[in-house]
């Protein structure tokens, strides 16, 4: 049982982390900058850059 509650756990760890990336893309998409995206998101400025290298 605490095994289970450990991987659902661990999957909506694993949701939200993508759901803050897909956030950050589209601010980043809308030209908000990554000082704003990285308050709204809780990610780092490095993480932020990464991805806007990557668009």
């Amino acid at each position: 049982m605490a095994r289970m509650r450990g991987a659902r756990e661990d999957g909506l760890a694993e949701g939200e982390a993508k759901g803050r990336i897909e956030i950050a893309k589209n601010l980043l998409l809308d030209g908000i900058s990554g000082d704003i995206i990285a308050k709204a998101t809780g990610l780092s400025l490095d993480e932020i850059e990464r991805l806007s290298s990557k668009e």
